[in-house]
């Protein structure tokens, strides 16, 4: 794990919200979601889109945290030296 992702945890009854900084961390109803929007504490946040359409540059991924169930986490998907920049999908409905 590189970061947590935490914010305002979001549920919705159907799967409806959406959010620059938003998560979804469940695909059944009741939907729930994290939003980092209004916090510029959860360094999680901060893992950019590489927006490349192979993805290759990607070196992280974004998940839902098992043991804190109203956030997500960062989690490097090879190793990453120091100072560089971290890279995760943020999904097709980000750029949509």
């Amino acid at each position: 794990m590189i970061a947590a992702y935490t914010g305002r945890a979001i549920t919705r009854p159907e799967d409806t919200y959406t959010g620059d900084y938003a998560i979804q961390l469940t695909h059944e109803s009741p939907y729930k979601y994290v939003d980092a929007n209004h916090t510029t504490d959860a360094a999680g946040r901060y893992a950019n889109n590489a927006r490349r359409r192979d993805h290759f540059t990607n070196n992280s991924h974004l998940a839902p945290d098992r043991a804190h169930p109203h956030q997500a986490k960062v989690v490097a998907s090879r190793p990453i030296p120091a100072g560089r920049e971290v890279f995760a999908r943020y999904g097709d409905m980000y750029w949509n």
